[in-house]
């Protein structure tokens, strides 16, 4: 089902003119009151109270020099909206608790403050919180977990952690720290414009930041030097896009076509460098960030090149349309005049067509050789702090900021359709039948390449007591049809009553529908995947305390399986899921549709084949599997590992997340079994090196200790003050739907991913 757009019935908003000037109208005796950047400091002009400007007539002062008692008033009733809620020692209570360590911005709408893990020492975060009615710091949240997926260099601050602290009645979100905006960079630490090495640098940084907010399907809206911030340490020199309280989904998950532009669309955004479309209520595409991106990079190499940098709302787009027709001289005093073409091409993109990255990389590229610019040069490496610090500017940023009526609301964006074969589904109310028993459909789950998951009730039996049905088609490779492996494990889990395992899932039936040309088997319905638990439910990684837990269900599930004579092949956190109801806290281990038997029929270890195709998850595939030799049960631990680490720490966790190409994922394993890459124990105990030389010494045919492993996990878990009986993370967080999702079919991505054969 295609999700539609709600009517825009919304006015278009009368908008207040804009200045930076602060002059009085010696007819009306009205002002025009100087509103800066939310990052930028505004001028005092040392030998009057009024700011340095332009205008012709001074502003009233009293006798101690203030603004005039009216004035004066104002500005206290913005200075307590923009009271920030928290203060120095706050906690903000999420799945890891956080210390509030100082302020860094106070706005109307969003702070910033510095904030610390309580559980971990020396590690600083960017703490953002807005009111909870407002709803938009979580399609923040979203977006930057979106982002983390790309691969290559990352223009995004580093998610750690999306919540709501009903204590502050403040939504909240942490990220990796990050020093002051370009704005700040230009107007407290430089107090100049950027030179022209250090401008095509930065343009060059945002605009592959543009393009991986474009490749998730937004567009950003809200392109200016405020919305761009510096790294901190030895990130110092990099720029990252920020804030994207206003993005919008461009591209509709259903077709990967962009949106019907509407009719009228409110304005919203900065006026200094919002596009023309948006100043003149039209929908904003990919071509409108590039544009803003434009008036951006022109303001910080030389703000005089900005013509209606003075100007109110209504003369700007005039000046904007002179600039596009090249009627503007003035512009290119510093600014290359080869940029005209560069404003060629922006004027003549379409709303729906996306626009070509790498010609505007090559042409900044080829104009700064031309000009013999040194692109690597930072202007404010030396002057900018290397660590976080409050901005001088927070009670004063009250100009040159967000205005406008957001035209979309949390709720509105569609859901990520996936993308599945042409074959034959079942509708609610439909009944399929095996030999022994009929079954009812009540809603479609999830769909995979070969076959759909439904929730499902006994035909005639209880309806309260739900299933989970999953099909396979009978045509395809032989390869590819793993649905028999997978009733084969399951039916020998369940063989034997006297043995509980815990942590599989019930087989109920099995059968084939000829209508359908599909097999299937029937098993207990199960809640969301530990991935999905994590990525779309509590939005966060996992506490230590959850983390652990975890680990020790998980490897006790591994154990399981090796028991009855099965590797599983493919251990990774969408291949375990969550139970449901009073089995919340169970973790169980699904899809053994690659499981092999490692025992021959004399219940000896199998010798192994000379040469294994590869088989499994890129991600999470040993280093055996990446050299197509046989896995034994030390590869399922190996994997195994590596969920554990990616699920304790979602950004140092899994160094090769966003690395492309097997044999640099698996030249990063290597170097995290010798030990090279520290990074991965930031969050995870160091005492935990222990276990991975364990794993890493087995042999193919070893039997792992698997009595050793929990019990180190316990005492490792003990002695860093880690309490895995403490609640779970996703208890009581998770959503109480109809449609829930059963956790048996892949994401796109590990599909994609998941690739070989026998």
């Amino acid at each position: 089902m295609v999700v539609k757009e709600p009517p825009n019935n919304a006015a278009a908003p009368t908008g207040s003119k804009r200045t930076n000037t602060v002059a009085q109208s010696s007819k009306r005796g009205k002002k025009k009151v100087e509103r800066k950047s939310f990052f930028e400091k505004s001028k005092t002009n040392t030998q009057s109270p009024g700011p340095r400007t332009g205008g012709t007539t001074e502003r009233k002062t009293t006798d101690q020099g203030s603004l005039n008692p009216t004035s004066e008033a104002k500005t206290n009733v913005l200075k307590e909206k923009c009271k920030p809620k928290l203060v120095e020692g706050d906690l903000i209570d999420g799945i890891n608790t956080y210390k509030v360590t100082g302020l860094l911005r106070s706005g109307r709408v969003v702070e910033y403050y510095k904030a610390k893990d309580n559980d971990l020492e020396g590690v600083e975060y960017l703490l953002r919180t807005q009111n909870s009615e407002k709803g938009r710091l979580k399609i923040e949240a979203n977006l930057i977990m979106k982002a983390s997926k790309l691969p290559g260099e990352k223009k995004f601050c580093d998610y750690v952690e999306f919540g709501n602290s009903a204590r502050h009645k403040v939504d909240f979100l942490i990220t990796g720290m990050v020093g002051p905006t370009l704005e700040e960079v230009r107007t407290q630490y430089l107090k100049a414009d950027f030179s022209l090495d250090c401008g095509f640098n930065v343009a060059s940084q945002m605009l592959k930041g543009i393009q991986d907010v474009h490749k998730i399907g937004y567009v950003h809206r809200h392109i200016k030097p405020a919305n761009f911030v510096i790294g901190v340490g030895d990130a110092i020199q990099n720029v990252y896009i920020f804030d994207f309280r206003i993005s919008r989904q461009h591209i509709d998950p259903s077709t990967k076509k962009p949106k019907l532009a509407r009719e009228r669309v409110p304005f919203c955004g900065t006026a200094r460098y919002a596009s023309r479309a948006n100043m003149r209520n039209l929908e904003q595409g990919r071509k409108d960030d590039l544009e803003s991106w434009i008036y951006t990079i022109f303001y910080l190499m030389d703000q005089q090149s900005i013509s209606w940098r003075r100007l109110d709302k209504e003369r700007i787009l005039g000046e904007k349309e002179k600039l596009f027709k090249h009627e503007l001289n003035d512009t290119y005093k510093v600014i290359p005049k080869q940029m005209k073409l560069l404003i060629d091409y922006i004027r003549d993109q379409k709303y729906d067509v996306e626009p070509d990255y790498s010609y505007l990389e090559t042409f900044l590229k080829n104009t700064a050789k031309e000009y013999n610019l040194n692109t690597k040069k930072c202007d404010w490496k030396d002057v900018a702090p290397h660590d976080a610090q409050r901005c001088p500017t927070v009670e004063l940023s009250v100009d040159n900021r967000l205005s406008g009526k957001m035209d979309e609301q949390p709720g509105e964006r569609g859901k990520k359709k996936k993308k599945t074969a042409d074959r034959k589904k079942m509708d609610p109310g439909d009944v399929i039948k095996s030999e022994g028993s009929s079954w009812k459909v009540v809603s479609l789950l999830g769909s995979g390449g070969f076959g759909d998951v439904y929730k499902v009730h006994k035909d005639g039996g209880p309806a309260a007591k739900m299933y989970a049905l999953k099909t396979e088609g009978c045509e395809g490779e032989k390869r590819m049809l793993r649905l028999k492996v997978e009733v084969m494990v399951m039916m020998k889990c369940w063989a034997d009553k006297t043995k509980k395992f815990e942590h599989f899932v019930e087989f109920v039936d099995r059968g084939k529908c000829e209508a359908l040309q599909c097999k299937f088997v029937v098993m207990g319905l199960v809640g969301p995947s530990i991935d999905d638990v994590r990525r779309k439910y509590i939005l966060s990684q996992f506490s230590r305390n959850t983390t652990f837990n975890v680990a020790i269900q998980t490897v006790q599930a591994v154990e399981d399986l090796h028991s009855i004579g099965y590797l599983h092949r493919d251990i990774k956190p969408a291949n375990y899921a969550v139970g449901l109801g009073e089995a919340e806290s169970i973790v169980y281990m699904l899809d053994f549709g690659i499981a092999k038997t490692f025992l021959d029929q004399g219940g000896q270890h199998k010798t192994p084949r000379k040469k294994v195709r590869f088989l499994g998850t890129l991600r999470y595939a040993s280093r055996a599997c990446h050299k197509q030799l046989e896995q034994g049960r030390k590869d399922d631990l190996e994997c195994w590992l590596y969920m554990l680490f990616e699920i304790m720490d979602d950004n140092y966790g899994m160094p090769w997340f966003k690395t492309v190409g097997a044999k640099n994922v698996l030249a990063k394993k290597e170097a995290f079994f010798e030990g090279e890459l520290p990074q991965m124990y930031t969050r995870m105990p160091k005492s935990m090196s222990i276990l991975v030389k364990y794993i890493d010494g087995l042999e193919y045919a070893s039997e792992p200790d698997y009595t050793y492993i929990k019990e180190f996990l316990r005492s490792c878990a003990k002695d860093n003050g880690i309490k895995i009986d403490k609640k779970l993370d996703w208890l009581g967080k998770l959503k109480k739907r109809a449609d829930l999702d059963s956790g048996t079919s892949d994401s796109d991505e590990d599909k994609a991913s998941r690739s070989g054969s026998e």
